[in-house]
């Protein structure tokens, strides 16, 4: 949490929900029968160790898969058992050591390298995202280049992306 600034999160959540009514007990709502369950927690982390959220059930969804139910209940209990929670921090300090003052960030581009030091596919048109199918990213170098220099100098060596690159750092996952 360290250079975390309190503001709004979200986490996402592996869970199973079922109703205390007939046709949506746990026995009928067994996983991958097609109902949707919640997959997401909003709020914000309160201190290191808390966070505190809304999770939205769209119960209506349920009635339209239903051909038992039309209206649900006056009372029922709705039971949601969370499995996992997951997520990245959405807000956090912004670091900029890296470009030279005032420069617009689309002017720089990052190039990842697997472990054999070939360059991943960008797969991302209004984000980053890199294929890493059959490729050995247990170690991961990444650089950032300017854009102009990249293209017309740099681009497919990457000894030449190394020493050209303004920010250069291997990454080691376990």
């Amino acid at each position: 949490m360290e250079g975390y600034i309190l503001d709004y999160d979200v986490l996402s959540l592996e869970t199973d929900s079922y109703y205390s009514i007939p046709g949506f007990t746990r026995k009928d709502r067994s996983a991958g029968s097609g109902y949707a369950t919640p997959y997401y927690i909003e709020g914000e982390f309160a201190d290191d160790h808390t966070f505190t959220g809304i999770i939205r059930v769209p119960l209506d969804e349920d009635l339209h898969l239903s051909d038992e139910l039309d209206v649900l209940p006056d009372q029922f209990t709705y039971y949601l058992e969370i499995s996992d929670i997951y997520g990245e921090l959405l807000q956090y300090e912004k670091e900029q050591l890296l470009l030279p003052a005032g420069a617009p960030e689309s002017d720089y581009i990052t190039v990842i390298c697997d472990a054999d030091g070939k360059p991943l596919d960008s797969q991302g048109s209004n984000a980053e995202l890199y294929s890493t199918y059959r490729r050995n990213t247990d170690t991961v170098s990444v650089y950032v280049c300017d854009y102009g220099k990249y293209m017309n100098e740099l681009k497919g060596d990457v000894k030449k992306i190394a020493d050209g690159a303004l920010f250069g750092t291997e990454v080691h996952f376990q």
